[in-house]
């Protein structure tokens, strides 16, 4: 056997060759490094693990944006979190065809504000499934074409993919993605200069409407009213005005009011902007819905179209109802109107839940040419009437046939026989049996079919609110609790201004400083090790 001078096999270290060996300062420097090196990496794995498990508890990004865009508004929060009964979320497209907005580019949506906020739609969805009850997943379309086939649907969408589908064990209901990005106009009313818009980011409100009508015990139907020359008499409207209601819950039933009974599980009836009048017998089917055998629990949305030719149905809502409609009238304001003095910007009149929300919130409501409402009593027997909405007192009234053009409407002035005030233009009369609960009243709204219009009626925004106050109306004469309004996050809002100057500090710092910090702190060590 071979060994070296010291008696050690060869190639071994002797005992006394490996006490130096230990002693050796590059060892020690060495093992030290080494020791060090793996402890952070331990403590690493220990920390991203911990933050894993923390996130599912605790959230732990932040939302920077101005308005918070993309996170859930406390009102959403607390209703998601409410939430006590299983709901599933379904995205009918990949999470990777949602982020990289490949459904909404393949069916040939702009991304310039459509792909910012819907890139990021996993996280709102998310933050709503922290809530045990709701489950989120994603079904990819392309690879479960048959996915739908198990629901009952009257017709499936031609781009499911930009649906999300909320189900429970009571019902569904399809939620249009391309909903969630609204258009605001302001002044721009020849639509075609991108520069005025302003857009919307509208997410929350359709999917805490959707989760709360798949949780209703009964679905509430509303039957629209025709036969009267009315606005949903065309179909393109009627689209419309059933959108409206059943983004709100309600199942809609279109109906000829002059031959189909009225559908026993309707609590609404919505007759918008008749052109002839209610014969005596349609007077009484109307009246014998609302009494319901004094069991009451019905309502009435009534938008007069000022046709001024209907005197049974005024006559009926003056003697039981206590408001008189001035069809032959029109309101206009020159100090609160949008664009157009007969775009009348409205007053909020009660305290109620139905109102005050929007109120605080400083958000608006408007009626394009609004009808001037008497109020003949504000309580009569079991009944009491309220004044939703009036004018401001700089608005003023004019006979209807001075209703000017679009084109001459901006120059419309004050003039000295001009009769100034508040006019109320939305009234609510609630009749209730005294020996019933509070939930068992019927209601009666009037207002002009204005209120209805397209652009102010859609949605609410922080600028203008019809939408939100239907909303509540809706949920107030169902004696529902209080409602949930959201409103628009701004999508215009610039989310982080930085100067040129910061802009130029912060490449500095992140390029070249750290960067040669690090190199500094390597090179020092290195040299330090060497010369020991």
């Amino acid at each position: 056997m071979e060994g070296n001078l010291n008696g050690a096999p060869k190639g071994e270290l002797t005992a006394e060759q490996k006490k130096s060996f230990f002693r050796n300062p590059r060892f020690k420097h060495g093992s030290l490094a080494t020791a060090i090196t793996a402890v952070v990496i331990v403590v690493i794995v220990l920390l991203n693990v911990a933050v894993t498990l923390l996130e599912k508890r605790v959230d732990l990004r932040f939302d920077i944006t101005a308005n918070h865009l993309f996170s859930l508004t406390d009102e959403a929060k607390e209703y998601f979190a409410s939430v006590g009964d299983d709901v599933t979320i379904t995205v009918l497209s990949s999470e990777d065809a949602l982020r990289n907005f490949s459904a909404f580019s393949d069916a040939g949506y702009d991304g310039s504000m459509y792909e910012p906020p819907l890139r990021r739609l996993p996280e709102i969805l998310s933050d709503i499934a922290k809530n045990d009850n709701i489950t989120v997943k994603y079904v990819d379309m392309d690879a479960n074409p048959n996915y739908l086939n198990k629901y009952d649907m009257i017709s499936r969408p031609t781009r499911p993919e930009l649906y999300i589908l909320v189900e429970s064990a009571r019902r569904y209901k399809l939620v249009d993605m391309t909903d969630f990005i609204l258009t605001d106009y302001g002044e721009n009313t020849s639509y075609t200069s991108d520069e005025d818009f302003t857009y919307y980011y509208f997410t929350e409100q359709p999917l805490v409407n959707a989760v709360g009508y798949v949780l209703r015990d009964e679905v509430v139907s509303v039957a629209v009213v025709n036969g009267h020359g009315e606005m949903t008499e065309d179909e393109t409207t009627l689209s419309a005005v059933a959108s409206m209601f059943e983004n709100n819950g309600l199942e809609v039933k279109a109906i000829d009011f002059t031959t189909d009974a009225i559908p026993s599980d309707a609590k609404f009836l919505a007759v918008i902007s008749p052109q002839r009048d209610f014969s005596e017998a349609e007077i009484t089917k109307l009246d014998d819905f609302l009494q319901n055998g004094k069991d009451y629990g019905r309502d009435l949305l009534y938008f007069d179209g000022g046709t001024g030719k209907l005197a049974n149905l005024y006559d009926y809502l003056e003697l039981n109802w206590g408001v008189r409609i001035d069809p032959d009238s029109r309101v206009y304001d020159v100090d609160n109107d949008v664009v157009y003095p007969f775009y009348v910007i409205t007053e909020y009149k009660d305290e109620s839940d139905i109102t005050k929300p929007l109120g605080d919130a400083n958000i608006k409501t408007v009626i394009v040419n609004p009808e001037p409402i008497e109020v003949l009593w504000t309580e009569r027997d079991i009944r009491t009437v309220t004044t939703l909405l009036a004018t401001h007192d700089s608005s003023f009234r004019r006979a209807a046939s001075e209703t000017p053009d679009a084109e001459s409407a901006a120059a419309i002035t004050k003039r000295d026989d001009d009769v100034t005030g508040e006019y109320p233009v939305m009234t609510l009369t609630r009749k209730r049996n005294a020996n019933l609960p509070v939930e068992e009243s019927s209601g009666v709204l009037v207002t002009s079919d204005g209120f209805l219009n397209w652009y102010f009626s859609t949605s609410s925004s922080d600028t203008y609110a019809n939408g939100a106050l239907i909303t509540n109306i809706l949920e107030a004469m169902q004696e529902k609790s209080e409602p949930v309004t959201i409103i628009k996050k701004d999508l215009t809002t610039e989310v982080i201004t930085l100067t040129n100057g910061q802009i130029r500090a912060f490449a500095l710092v992140f390029s070249i400083a750290f960067p040669l910090v690090i190199i500094a702190t390597g090179t020092a060590v290195y040299f330090k090790r060497k010369n020991k």
